[in-house]
């Protein structure tokens, strides 16, 4: 359990490091605990932990460093007393206003901390009983009650203005101590304001609408960027708190410079989403922790592809119209959701907190739950059966005529690696690396661990891979795929035209087509197996033939290493070559008695 490992806790399925702040520098570093996701793994979670505890101890440093210099922080939002009781004022009607939006048989109003705002619901008779504890010995209507209930009304009032004062002193509104006179005297201040705000409730009862406070401090202006702080305002920490997801972006981009440029096209897509399920640009400190659970939710019930599906229609109009279809589209995939959408937004919410432009992140740990513990991997690698289906297809009868979908589809098989790697293969970087054919694997790929060289299978060679590259070369292509590749740039272009991602062009075209044709013809059904299921298979396979995990990694780009040195990570070529050929799947193809084909 992770109660075991000190520092570490456990919230649903994730793991995180936990540190309790001093109460002393709670003040200075703003939260009583720091916190940081490990993973989902509890042996990652162990690893990272003590990184995780240095990082939380350097901040507490830093804290006490300036606490002992007596660099203490400012003043959030520094007010004037006029400003304090106004503000009170104003929050005051304000959630009088709101209990009349809500009306409810037991609605109640009154002040205490069990709320954000330090309010709660009480009866409004019981609020007619405050005038007497709240006069703190002014003259005020005595309400006809019993001695005892005014002394405990009284007891009661006084303890929730001293809530209210502590509360200003808690912003950083004031730098007041609790317990002094100024304190005492703000409190005072509080409880008249407090009385001049029951009286507009009580007018407002009977109608009347027009009523003015009386207090010579009330009748201020009290300016805009102030008034109101209670509700969602209170997370306004700056100006920009008030732009809308589509206006930080862009701030966010110009820091952020080495962000590849699909990672920022997908962002600006996600933002759009987004606010097309809000309906308009909207400011992010009016973005709860609820938006973000429903937008979560309507995502759910998304059509795949609903701009080309439903031309001109937004989100939400989209979700309506695919569920008044006979036969709805197929929605987003929870790996999709998560891994892109909700990411990608969480990401730049996160930004916006750590700039100080919010004081949280409303997206985190908001996730669609994909129960991986008792339910089935999303991609399956293809069987000895299946293999022999795919590849007892008419297309792979003349290897003479083998054109790109057959090559991509080999060369997924025998090196593991991803469609947009493949479509991505340059006929200049397959080339020898100490005396071996291999592959090397470049352009824009999902991660700078991805960039390695992988050995040729002799079974390539021997069906007439080296032929194709030569034949190539003489027509003065560029790509071992060219049509492919052309197609994905054709994509990308129109994409960025209008705006949209263009992030996975690459391993469209062909992956798609297999999938959703040849798949069908051989009569694979199984939704898990698809052509990257390919990548499963070769990794499988290379496991099942007793090669270590490590050179393993290294083949498929699990491993951090770079091209074009004879030894990556003190893994030899020689080394890579001979687990490469290892791999042995039981199918047949026309060059099957060749003694070169040792991988058939």
């Amino acid at each position: 359990m992770a109660g075991t490992t000190r520092h570490i806790i456990k919230r649903g399925d994730y793991y995180h490091a936990r540190l309790v702040v001093p109460k002393p520098l709670r003040e200075m570093v703003g939260k009583t605990e720091l916190r940081e996701p490990l993973g989902s793994s509890r042996q990652e979670a162990q690893r990272k932990v003590h990184a995780a505890i240095v990082r939380f101890e350097a901040i507490l440093d830093a804290a006490r460093a300036k606490l002992t210099s007596g660099d203490l922080p400012k003043l959030r939002r520094p007010l004037s007393a006029e400003k304090i009781a106004n503000v009170h004022y104003a929050e005051a009607l304000e959630l009088d206003e709101a209990e009349r939006d809500f009306v409810l048989p037991t609605a109640q109003l009154d002040l205490t901390k069990s709320s954000p705002n330090g309010w709660r619901m009480l009866s409004r008779p019981r609020r007619r009983l405050t005038y007497s504890g709240l006069g703190f010995g002014m003259a005020t209507p005595k309400p006809c009650v019993g001695s005892r209930a005014v002394a405990r009304l009284m007891t009661r009032c006084k303890r929730l203005l001293v809530g209210r004062s502590t509360m200003f002193t808690e912003r950083r509104n004031t730098s007041v101590k609790p317990e002094t006179a100024e304190w005492r005297q703000l409190a005072r201040s509080l409880a008249a304001v407090q009385l001049e705000a029951l009286a507009r409730a009580d007018e407002r009862d009977e109608g009347d609408l027009t009523g003015e406070p009386k207090l010579p401090v009330l009748r201020h202006d009290t300016p805009a960027d102030v008034l109101p702080i209670s509700g969602d305002k209170a997370r306004i920490l700056c100006a920009e708190s008030k732009l809308p997801l589509s206006q930080i972006l862009p701030r966010m981009h110009a820091e952020k410079r080495n962000l590849r440029d699909s990672t920022k096209a997908e962002q600006r897509v996600a933002v759009r989403m987004f606010e097309e399920f809000l309906g308009e640009p909207t400011p992010v400190y009016k973005i709860s922790r609820r938006t973000m659970i429903d937008y979560k939710n309507a995502l759910l019930q998304t059509p795949s592809n609903y701009l080309t599906r439903f031309k001109g229609k937004s989100l939400p109009q989209a979700i309506e119209a695919n569920k008044r279809r006979k036969e709805p589209f197929p929605i987003l995939s929870v790996t999709t959701i998560n891994g892109k959408w909700l990411t990608h937004v969480g990401s730049i919410f996160q930004w916006a907190a750590n700039n100080g432009f919010l004081p949280d992140n409303p997206c985190q740990h908001v996730r669609v739950d994909e129960g991986k513990s008792g339910g089935e991997p999303s991609r399956v690698p293809f069987t000895a059966d299946d293999l022999a289906k795919i590849f007892g297809h008419p297309s792979f009868a003349d290897p003479v005529a083998y054109d790109e979908r057959e090559w991509a589809v080999l060369i997924a098989l025998f090196t593991g690696m991803r469609g947009g790697e493949i479509a991505q293969l340059t006929l200049e970087g397959i080339k020898r690396e100490r005396g071996e054919l291999v592959f090397t694997v470049g352009g824009k790929l999902k991660n700078e661990g991805s960039r390695r060289i992988v050995p040729v299978h002799s079974t390539l060679s021997a069906l007439g891979l080296e032929r194709r590259i030569e034949r190539l070369r003489k027509t003065g292509k560029t790509f071992l795929f060219p049509e492919w590749y052309a197609r994905a740039e054709e994509i990308m272009t129109n994409a960025a035209r209008k705006g949209h991602t263009t992030q996975s062009a690459y391993a469209e075209v062909i992956p798609k087509a297999f999938n959703r044709f040849l798949l069908k013809q051989v009569e694979i059904t199984d939704t898990r197996k698809v052509f990257h299921s390919f990548r499963h298979t070769f990794k499988t396979s290379l496991s099942h033939a007793g090669v270590s995990r490590e050179v393993n990694d290294v083949l498929t780009g699990h491993h951090d290493n770079s091209a074009g040195a004879g030894y990556v990570h003190d893994i030899s070529i020689d080394r890579m070559k001979k687990a490469i050929e290892k791999l042995h799947f039981d199918v047949r193809l026309p060059i099957c008695d060749m003694k070169t084909a040792a991988g058939f």
